[in-house]
């Protein structure tokens, strides 16, 4: 519903205000052919007599369009066309139930045992057969909670992959849209630092949650391309930070061989573990 302003009145529709305009002008030219006065002069011979459709008293004009008998009359008429469609009020009595917690009817018309109405529907996606008080809802309780899931689900992963877009451009690399499902699936959902398999339901603060790692970080010119991502564990992404992947290597064997003196200070206080790719 929508709410169109004119010079003297508002007028309550549920189309924009060009169609409103539109539908306005159609219905006043069936008006005039059905008085048989469209393509007549505007200004009748006679003055007619026309009913007031706020007071409901007669009265004369020469204006085949006009409507009420005075101004007042009209917007006293229209506010409360107004404000019937828009409150909410009892489909028995047509009382006010702006202040009633109750949805169709007041106390005084609802029945002592009232319950909404059921209707009985077929989930289109399990085939079975559900009962609801909505007869618009075309699945199951269950199947909509799933597929809550997964819109909720798919925009978070439309959002993550405009902001590594966003990062890959401030930072002046070659970038592409990269889906981050399609490169879990293509890696088995193995981490590729570590090796190891990577939980997907483990929540996004868990040290071994999944992330994803660009080989060659974007901070040193590594573009945010297919080939240049992988998944990993979020704490092995985060003790590789932005090292190459031979330098990676180099200094866990420094941090083996020499120990955590003379080598860099990001190894001192993580483990060892995701310093080594499968196979190294």
């Amino acid at each position: 519903m929508s709410f169109t302003k004119s010079r003297s009145s508002i007028r309550v529709t549920d189309r924009c205000e060009p169609c409103t305009r539109r539908v306005a002008t159609r219905k006043r030219i069936a008006v005039l052919t059905e008085r048989g006065v469209y393509g007549q002069p505007v200004v009748p011979a006679e003055p007619l007599t026309v009913q007031c459709q706020g007071c409901g008293h007669s009265f004369e004009t020469f204006s085949v369009d006009q409507r009420y008998c005075t101004l007042e009359c009209r917007l006293t008429h229209q506010r409360e066309l107004v404000n019937r469609k828009t409150s909410k009020r009892c489909r028995g009595c047509e009382a006010d139930m702006s202040e009633i917690k109750f949805k169709h009817y007041c106390p005084r018309c609802r029945p002592e045992n009232y319950e909404p109405q059921q209707y009985e529907g077929r989930c289109s996606d399990c085939a079975v057969v559900f009962v609801s008080t909505d007869r618009t809802h075309v699945r199951c309780p269950r199947c909509e909670a799933a597929e809550t899931r997964r819109v909720a689900a798919r925009v978070r992963a439309k959002r993550q992959m405009v902001k590594d877009i966003e990062r890959a451009r401030a930072a002046g690399v070659p970038f592409e849209s990269v889906k981050r499902s399609e490169v879990y699936e293509k890696h088995d959902w193995m981490c590729g630092i570590c090796g190891e398999a990577i939980d997907p339901t483990l929540d996004q603060d868990h040290p071994k949650s999944l992330t994803l790692d660009h080989i060659v970080p974007i901070s040193r010119g590594g573009a945010h391309t297919y080939a240049n991502v992988q998944p990993a564990h979020r704490v092995c992404n985060v003790a590789k930070a932005d090292r190459l992947p031979g330098e990676l290597v180099v200094a866990a064997a420094q941090k083996i061989e020499g120990g955590a003196s003379g080598t860099d200070p990001r190894l001192q206080s993580r483990s060892l573990s995701p310093f080594f790719p499968k196979g190294v």
